[in-house]
Order: structure tokens, then C-alpha cells, then sequence
């Protein structure tokens, strides 16, 4: 007959370490799922756009695993389980973002864009966030460490793909937008001067 084991601690979760391969599969894993992100965008989004959310959804899993390292969390399965659950819950908030910025006329500034995009999904995404955040803190009400330590991470990983997409994200193509046509004008400006002054300069 069979012999049945039966795990009835919770801690074996954050107490059992991870040899090499585990990690490799894992870090694997988020890679396709980023992936995966980029290549179904491209059928809506512009590539730029569509480059921009797969970086942005990387750098929010890469500050909650710099948060582990901060917090002395070790790289054990719940850990690496919330690593994973990254993109699935950052591209939701990202690229709801996205998709609401890029309506509009083309000629419109992109903080315009950003402004009426916030106003149609900024609640949706930050009450996306407060949920995903409830459900981890009734997970928190379990006996033991292992729960806790799951859900910490996972709040905190949840506020950085939040802040990321409707703070960061927004922020930094704004300012890029901006710096890009203040180039132009100027450029611009420099090429209408130029025959003007030539001809002041032939009188």
C-alpha cells in the first residue's frame, strides 16, 4: 500500500530552500509571461507603447524581489511564488493604463492623453489594487509565518505595479513627450529664423 504524508505546518513553505533548477523554472516562468504580455499587446498598442508596458511590468517585479532582499526574505517558495504572480497582476493595471492614454488625437501632448485616460480608469485601476489587497490581508488571519510572510509581499507587490502604472509610468512619458517637442519647436524655430536672417542679412 501506499504511504500517505500529510503537511499540517504551514512554515515548511518559507523553511524549504530551492536548489538551482527550481529557480531557473521560476525566473523562466516570469520571462514567458512578460513575453506573452508583448506579443498580445502588439495587436493593439503601438510597439512603443506595447515596449514600455513589458519593461514597466519587469521593473515592478524587480523592486518587490529588491524589497525581499531588503525585508531578508530568502528566495523560498512562497517568495518566488509571489515573483511569479507579478506580471499577472501588474499587466492588468498597466495596460489599462495604456490602452485609455492612447486614445485621442495623435497632435495631442501625451500628458493631455495621460489626464483623460486617469479620468476614465484611475478608480478601476487603484480599486483593483485595494482588492487584490484585501484578499492577501484575509489571507493574513491563518495561523503562522508562512501566510504572513505571503502576504506582505504580495501587498507590497501590489503597490509598486499601482504606483508604477498610474504614478512612474505616466511621469516619465510625459516628460519624455515634453522633451521631445520642445526639441522640435526648437529645431523648428532654428529652420524659420534661418531664411529671415539670411535675407536681413543680404539687405
Amino acid at each position: 500500500s501506499g504511504t500517505t504524508l500529510r503537511l499540517s505546518n504551514f512554515e515548511w513553505a518559507i523553511m524549504t530552500s530551492l536548489d538551482k533548477e527550481a529557480l531557473l523554472l521560476c525566473w523562466s516562468g516570469v520571462g514567458v509571461a512578460i513575453s506573452a504580455v508583448l506579443v498580445v499587446l502588439l495587436l493593439t498598442l503601438p510597439i512603443h507603447r506595447v515596449i514600455i508596458t513589458a519593461a514597466n511590468i519587469a521593473l515592478v517585479v524587480f523592486c518587490t524581489i529588491g524589497y525581499m532582499g531588503y525585508s531578508g526574505q530568502t528566495y523560498n517558495l512562497l517568495t518566488l511564488c509571489v515573483a511569479a504572480m507579478g506580471p499577472g497582476f501588474c499587466v492588468d493595471y498597466t495596460v489599462e493604463v495604456m490602452h485609455f492614454s492612447n486614445l485621442g488625437s495623435a497632435d495631442e501632448p501625451t500628458g493631455v492623453k495621460f489626464m483623460n485616460g486617469m479620468r476614465l480608469c484611475a478608480y478601476d485601476v487603484i480599486h483593483g489594487c485595494i482588492t487584490g489587497m484585501l484578499g492577501v490581508i484575509c489571507l493574513m488571519l491563518c495561523p503562522g509565518e508562512a501566510p504572513r510572510i505571503f502576504s506582505f509581499v504580495t501587498i507590497v507587490m501590489i503597490a509598486y505595479g499601482g504606483i508604477f502604472a498610474l504614478w512612474c509610468l505616466p511621469a516619465i512619458m510625459t516628460l519624455a513627450d515634453d522633451l521631445v517637442r520642445a526639441i522640435q519647436r526648437l529645431c523648428g524655430g532654428n529652420q524659420r529664423i534661418s531664411p529671415t536672417t539670411r535675407k536681413g542679412m543680404e539687405v
